[in-house]
């Protein structure tokens, strides 16, 4: 008889060095007891070699798939996942992150016993060891305009945005349920990623773990946080190397995610109320950092001006029409 697979889908995007020891701490850690498991990367286009690179490293021990263009965070996970279709378990796991002993196992003992339970994902801590965001609440509307656009400076949306990033969790080893566990190392229960038709690909890059869970939690399945498993995660690897247009994917997946669960009525009322806040508080912000920059002369403040000065160029019509 044969075992079943546990499927580790790895996306990258001009992030070799990261996804190698990403793809190594998989290999090296990632045993899981009366299973196999198979690491498939997905390459979105990267210019570094990071495909040649994986290839170089691992040979035939992993799958590495190397798209012509950017397909897409999302798409590419779905990419990598119909390479076993039939897998136990998926885990997503982000190139600048890496599995720590004993992580995959405990994630997996999580589903194995808990049959309501549709996904769970570890506690993250930093290159450092230092504790990471690991779950939030689910993104509502509210929350997503203190955190984005001017009502921020009169506290309007504050408790929202509190629970949408802090949600309260048990503290201690013991798991507990959770509203969505981020996406830089999520497992999920095969059958349920298959039922939901995987990651909805419309979104390009960021909100779509959340849309995921949401969807798993719609159709009765339970998320869960599991504490005693533990991933490491740098942050931001591909974003950096082009922020103000992860910023432009971000905004537009922000109003996707608003149109799938509010309506794409609300959708319209909810961009035209955004919008014009978003670009006050953008506004303010330059003003201030630049201030910031000519009185104390912080160097971080330089590069949030140029992130803003590069949106305003290369992204800003594409949030206007999003």
């Amino acid at each position: 008889m044969t075992a079943p697979v546990v499927l580790v889908v790895i996306v990258s995007r001009d992030t070799k060095d990261a996804a190698v020891r990403c793809a190594r701490s998989v290999l090296d850690r990632g045993t899981v007891n009366d299973a196999t498991t198979r690491l498939v990367v997905v390459d979105n286009a990267s210019s570094d070699g990071t495909a040649d690179a994986l290839r170089g490293a691992f040979g035939g021990r992993i799958d590495v798939i190397a798209n012509a263009d950017n397909r897409g965070f999302g798409a590419a996970c779905n990419q990598g996942a119909a390479v076993v279709p039939d897998a136990r378990h998926v885990l997503v796991l982000n190139a600048d992150a890496e599995l720590t002993p004993g992580a995959l196992e405990a994630l997996v003992a999580e589903l194995e016993s808990n049959p309501g339970v549709g996904a769970c994902g570890p506690r993250v801590v930093g290159d450092d060891g230092s504790p990471r965001p690991s779950v939030r609440g689910h993104p509502t509307r509210l929350a997503l305009l203190h955190q984005h656009t001017a009502l921020r400076f009169l506290r309007v949306g504050a408790a929202a945005f509190a629970r949408y990033r802090s949600p309260s969790i048990p503290l201690g080893d013991a798991s507990s349920d959770a509203e969505v566990v981020l996406g830089a190392c999520v497992l999920v229960r095969g059958d349920d990623f298959r039922a939901a038709k995987g990651f909805d690909e419309r979104y390009f890059l960021y909100f779509e773990e959340a849309d995921l869970e949401r969807r798993l939690a719609e159709s009765g399945r339970r998320v869960r946080y599991v504490p005693t498993a533990v991933v490491r995660h740098t942050g931001g690897a591909s974003s950096r190397r082009d922020p103000e247009r992860a910023l432009t994917w971000y905004l537009c997946s922000l109003f996707l995610y608003v149109d799938r669960w509010y309506g794409r009525g609300a959708g319209l009322v909810y961009r035209a109320l955004f919008k014009p806040l978003f670009v006050v508080r953008l506004v303010t912000d330059a003003a201030r950092d630049a201030a910031v920059l000519l009185v104390r002369g912080r160097e971080q403040k330089r590069d949030e001006l140029r992130l803003t000065a590069r949106f305003a160029l290369r992204g800003f019509w594409t949030f206007l029409l999003a």
